[in-house]
């Protein structure tokens, strides 16, 4: 919060160091909120300007530059009242200076007849010299914007050269200050991702133990051997302390071993290749619930989860805290105490205890030891060999033709016909085989031409439809199309959701028939337009075609009793 006796100036110091410190820990802060956190922060005196700007202005794109500017303008203004302005001061200042210098010119002008020549000349010279300097000295100081004298601070016409506002000089540019955060932290700039650093490097590489650091913002080192497991494709910049900048090449996990024993996995580690010291950044370590507590000499790292201590870090006699540390190849993450028979299943690739018990009663294999089936779990296999049930398989084949009717309507598809149909609506006799085929502007003309079906179908065959078996498409289960069964005695099975097997006769056909109409087009060239005649001429053809179902027989030929 700003307090009363601060100035705009001093609290923008503030709020600019504080927005450091929050990009200097990788975090990214909007300028939008940034604006109104300042606006919530100004002291009382300042609340009838923050209402303005808050009713006049659009938060969302205030810039900073320009509502520092309005803030220091409205404080100047303020201070016209609450002070005395100084300017009148200087003004009464300076025209005594005036009327002192215009008696003493009176004077020599009264004395001018008594030499007349160079050394007249010379005295009023010098002594509007001394009347400009004995000007510029009553005046106190020059403005603080432009550095010249005459005017106040608050009425300095000056402009701002790096973002032409007035009331600022470039030096207290805000705009210039928010590109150096932005270098900084490393945020919006060319060189992304920058990291604040406070150690310097050396010219050599030097096997040095791992330094806590407080002034580094990451772990890093300059040792690629180190490194368990590196992203060799992450890319960043580091910024040392003395301003240079060094590049990353890699982001990843070291493992390192205590003089204790105690094995320690460190992760999100930067490969800097030109760095030589092993930085282990106290920020990072407490992000990752550890605590570091520096007393008597003595640097404690604790791991918060277990109260744990992993490390003590003692102070050398440069007042560097450095942990000896050894990387070690050899290094057990977990141990777990195993049984042979679960663990020859984990070796022989998760294969069943029953073929394992096989090897060991046939003598198949050497060195297998005895094995025994036991009630563990195993995760693997859960997640490896999951599979889905077979469906279960229907009641059983239709008696006699249309005892069973399957449907489905197949669309839209991405080509009109020449006749703007977009859909196929297909007909299956479950008992022969036999399909039918209707074409359709839209889904809702599937009752009709149920309708036409059912008529030729019926007088063909001189059986009538017992069940009709759909989906749960809205143009099936359409209340007239529903009702019409019902009052007819047609029995309707629909399909549970995504469940499309149980009309798999369907389901099966339209990928049939529109695979061999589009293999047809296809060998001719033929434009997609002419898909409506493809899937009849396919219809045409499987209809005399042989069929798994029907044995011995086309579907035509049960259907009508005579050979097409």
């Amino acid at each position: 919060m700003m307090k009363e006796t601060d100035t705009i100036k001093d609290f923008h110091s503030r709020v600019a160091e504080t927005v450091n410190q929050i990009k200097a820990t990788g975090d990214v802060m909007e300028e939008r909120k940034i604006v109104e956190r300042i606006l919530r922060s100004l002291s009382s005196k300042f609340e009838h300007i923050v209402t303005v700007i808050e009713e006049t202005k659009d938060l969302a794109n205030l810039p900073m530059s320009e509502l520092m500017g309005s803030l220091v303008a409205h404080e100047q203004r303020m201070s016209r009242f609450t002070k005395p302005p100084l300017e009148q001061a200087f003004s009464s200042k300076v025209n005594m200076a005036e009327s002192k210098y215009a008696k003493s010119e009176q004077g020599q002008r009264g004395g001018k007849s008594q030499g007349r020549g160079r050394g007249r000349s010379n005295y009023r010279g010098n002594n509007r010299q001394n009347y400009q300097q004995q000007r510029s000295g009553y005046t106190g100081s020059s403005c603080i914007i432009c550095k010249k004298v005459g005017h106040a601070t608050k009425d300095c016409r000056f402009k701002c050269t790096k973002c032409k506002i007035q009331n600022h000089s470039q030096r207290d540019c805000w705009f210039q200050n928010k590109q150096e955060d932005g270098e900084l932290s490393g945020t919006k700039n060319e060189e992304s991702n920058m990291v604040a650093l406070s150690c310097l490097n050396g010219e050599q590489k030097s096997q040095l133990p791992w330094m806590v650091d407080s002034g580094c913002s990451n772990h890093m080192t300059g040792d690629l051997e180190s490194f368990t497991d590196i992203d060799d494709k992450y890319r960043s910049q580091v910024k040392l302390g003395n301003g240079k900048k060094l590049k990353v090449e890699g982001k990843g996990t070291v493992v390192v071993c205590t003089e204790e024993g105690n094995k320690t996995l460190i992760r999100d580690v930067l490969y800097v290749p030109e760095l030589t010291l092993n930085l282990l950044s106290v920020g990072q370590l407490m992000l990752k619930n550890y605590k570091l507590l520096f007393d008597n000499g003595v640097c404690e790292i604790i791991n918060k989860a277990d109260n744990f201590m992993v490390a003590k870090v003692p102070m050398n006699s440069n007042k560097i805290f450095s942990l000896a540390m050894s990387q070690n190849g050899e290094v057990a993450f977990k141990s777990e105490n195993l049984d042979q028979s679960f663990l020859w299943h984990l070796r022989y690739g998760h294969l069943n205890f029953k073929g394992l018990k096989l090897l060991k009663q046939k003598n198949m294999v050497v060195g297998l030891p005895q094995i025994n089936r036991e009630d563990k779990i195993c995760e693997g296999c859960i997640y490896g060999k999951m599979h889905r049930l077979p469906f279960p398989k229907t009641s059983g084949r239709a008696k006699a033709p249309l005892e069973l009717v399957h449907a489905d309507i197949c669309g839209p598809t991405r080509t009109q016909s020449l006749s703007g149909k977009r859909y196929f609506l297909l007909f299956v006799d479950d008992f022969t085989r036999m399909m039918w085929v209707f074409f359709l502007e839209q889904k809702s003309e599937a009752f009709p031409k149920f309708l036409q079906f059912q008529v030729v179908a019926e007088k063909e065959s001189g059986h009538q439809i017992k069940t009709l078996r759909t989906d749960r498409g809205g143009e099936f289960i359409y209340t007239p199309f529903m009702e019409y069964c019902r009052n007819n005695g047609i029995k309707r099975q629909l399909t549970v959701r995504y469940t499309p097997q149980q009309n798999g006769v369907a389901e099966r056909k339209n990928r049939t028939i529109v695979e061999m109409a589009r293999s047809m087009l296809k060998a001719k060239k033929l434009p997609n337009k002419l898909w409506a005649e493809a899937v009849n001429t396919t219809i045409y053809i499987l209809n005399r075609s042989p069929t798994k179902a029907v044995r011995n027989k086309t579907p035509i030929h049960a259907w009508h009793h005579r050979r097409p």
